[in-house]
């Protein structure tokens, strides 16, 4: 199922906090709630400019992760918000996506656009009343400069109090 990509400028943007805000309040049971930043780091900006790519859509097919949101920032990044996915099994299906990308890449020839993937992970287990949302954004954008720092195909996840 293709989710609808909402542009945004930035981590601040309004309709990234709403949603999840919204998600937060939604949920009934224990709730858990995780933010993901993928990042798709290339010399050829040209390709990034896909609307949906294959590789986002895989993020969000599982039917263990239900998917809140999806947005796109100005620098390309992709945000993602799920219900009920703790950060553990999401960064094993971002990773398992990662392989594949790269197991695909070196079956076909390489090209002059090298692309490597890093993701950021923030996850809220059962936030209290006064758990401010930015405290997740914050996290997962850490992360994402984190795994930069790791290298091509990092995962780094925090779970946020």
């Amino acid at each position: 199922q293709a989710h609808r990509v909402v542009s945004i400028a930035d981590r601040n943007s309004s309709p990234l906090l709403a949603s999840l805000k919204q998600t937060l309040e939604s949920d009934e049971e224990e709730s858990l709630v995780s933010l993901a930043v993928v990042r798709a780091a290339q010399s050829d900006p040209a390709r990034l400019n896909n609307a949906y790519p294959a590789w986002i859509a895989s993020l969000c097919d599982d039917d263990e992760l239900a998917v809140k949101g999806m947005f796109k920032t100005e620098d390309h990044d992709w945000v993602i918000v799920y219900s009920g996915a703790d950060r553990s099994e999401l960064a094993r299906k971002i990773r398992e996506v990662f392989e594949t990308l790269s197991s695909q890449r070196s079956r076909e020839e390489r090209s002059q656009s090298e692309q490597a993937f890093v993701a950021g992970v923030a996850t809220v287990i059962d936030p209290t009343s006064s758990f401010q949302v930015t405290g997740l954004v914050d996290g997962a954008w850490r992360c994402l400069e984190a795994a930069q720092l790791q290298g091509p195909n990092a995962v780094k996840t925090i779970q946020v109090y």
